[in-house]
Order: structure tokens, then C-alpha cells, then sequence
């Protein structure tokens, strides 16, 4: 997920964050709601057509 999420397209002035134990939070500053939105749909989508390797060491 952190490749993913490193080639996915935010700008360096972006957070990326774990929050808890499976979810993450991403920061985005000087960015519009409807310009939110669609960053986080295109990160959803490519997150589930991305193939994880997960071993038990996670």
C-alpha cells in the first residue's frame, strides 16, 4: 500500500498517515472539497485493483 500510495499522485505537500490499525488518513492542504473527493475516489479504486502481498509479519 505505501508503494501504491507514494505513486499515486500526491503532492509533496501531502500527509499520508496510519490511523489505527487498517485505516489511513491522508492530509491535503489547500485542496477543495470536490478536488478531495475525487483524489480519494482515484485512491480507492486503485487500492482495490492493487495486488497486496501480506505475510503474517505485517
Amino acid at each position: 500500500m505505501a508503494d501504491y500510495l507514494t505513486n499515486s499522485g500526491l503532492r509533496k505537500n501531502d500527509t499520508v498517515a496510519r490511523w489505527g490499525g487498517e485505516e489511513i488518513v491522508i492530509l491535503l492542504p489547500n485542496t477543495s472539497l470536490d478536488d478531495a473527493y475525487i483524489m480519494a475516489r482515484r485512491l480507492c479504486e486503485g487500492l482495490s485493483q492493487n495486488k497486496m502481498h501480506i505475510t503474517r509479519f505485517i
